[in-house]
């Protein structure tokens, strides 16, 4: 069945759904929470890993000002629970070591 969202929904079992607009205004990740660190499953809010280094840097079809939003929020997100993102169209994990700063883990 569908069931259509909006906001953050709890699945459950430490399962949340977060709403992260910019790729389209319905984008939405996945949140997995371990108990000892957060896994995010983000999809498309990022494309290429300069978009770590240039956090200006989006995609043309994109929303830029909610992307840019959006990333900001999983970015401060990640920071505080030492979490851990996986992203479609990048290969490896990524964690926030600094605030806004990235680093890929095989």
């Amino acid at each position: 069945m569908l069931e259509l969202t909006w906001g953050e929904v709890d699945l459950g079992d430490h399962l949340l759904i977060l709403p992260m607009p910019g790729e389209t205004d319905g984008h939405q990740i996945l949140r997995l929470m371990t108990g000892k660190q957060d896994i995010y499953f983000a999809g498309d809010l990022y494309h290429h890993s300069l978009e770590f280094a240039e956090a200006a840097r989006n995609m043309r079809w994109a929303a830029r000002k909610s992307m840019s939003k959006s990333k900001s929020v999983l970015m401060k997100r990640m920071a505080g629970s030492s979490g851990l993102a996986y992203f479609t169209h990048i290969s490896n994990a990524y964690a926030v070591v600094e605030q806004e700063q990235v680093e890929a883990y095989d």
